[in-house]
């Protein structure tokens, strides 16, 4: 892996404190129903892709998605600009306190749960694209809908929330193409949207599942995975995931 000069802007992306990361990704979060409905979601989009992934995950945290991604059997690795240390299996495939921009042959990016932290997305797309010589695609998740920003977002960093259109206009101000734009967790935002209408607030700390619960939740994540194939792109979700296909020139 070469470091390439492009960087990860400290003053731009949102680096977790320590804390907020013990908080945020305990030990064995991987295994709540949210990530394993997520990159079940994940895997189902890639396999629309025709091509062989050799990817690099941006701002990849302690390797929640490494882990998640590779037991897809997809060859990514990541780097993280946060001091944290990753998880213990993967950790051969992460390069954290890093803010360079591991640059190789891949073909893939992917920023999942990483641009709401951003005052300008666009300018670290724009160095993403233009660093990465063989870049095909890029591989995004965000939060989604402004209506259920609440203090939870502000609690982890997020500048906002974002909806289709958003995307949309990423894409043509980088001249890029859309490939795939869908809300998902339709259900959870459902459920969201009526407790924030209730409590006004919502919980801020993640909890891993207890060993005994992993199953349960494997369970409930492949249930909530089926939105996908179920329910229209339109409906609105609490996340959005987006494949862009890289067109430009370099």
């Amino acid at each position: 892996m070469n470091l390439s000069d492009q960087r990860i802007k400290k003053n731009d992306a949102s680096v977790f404190p320590n804390k907020l990361y013990k908080e945020q990704f305990p030990d064995g979060i991987e295994y709540h129903y949210w990530n394993v409905a997520r990159f079940k979601i994940i895997n189902q989009f890639i396999k629309k892709i025709a091509i062989t992934i050799k990817g690099i995950s941006i701002g990849c945290g302690k390797g929640v998605d490494i882990k998640s991604l590779r037991d897809y059997d997809i060859d990514v690795i990541g780097v993280e600009p946060s001091n944290v240390k990753p998880i213990e299996t993967i950790k051969k495939y992460i390069k954290t306190n890093s803010s360079s921009l591991l640059v190789d042959n891949y073909n893939t990016v992917f920023l999942l749960e990483v641009l709401e932290h951003l005052k300008e997305p666009n300018k670290m797309l724009d160095d993403i694209i233009k660093s990465y010589t063989n870049l095909q695609y890029i591989i995004i998740t965000v939060p989604a809908r402004s209506e259920i920003f609440s203090n939870y977002d502000i609690e982890v960093g997020h500048e906002k929330r974002y909806n289709l259109e958003d995307i949309d206009c990423l894409a043509k101000a980088l001249g890029i193409e859309v490939v795939f734009n869908k809300y998902i967790f339709n259900i959870l935002y459902l459920f969201t949207f009526i407790w924030l209408m209730i409590f006004k607030k919502r919980p801020t700390i993640m909890k891993a599942p207890k060993v005994h619960m992993r199953k349960l939740h494997n369970i409930l994540g492949s249930i909530i995975a089926l939105e996908n194939k179920l329910f229209p792109s339109l409906l609105y979700g609490s996340s959005i995931i987006s494949i862009l296909r890289v067109n430009c020139k370099k």
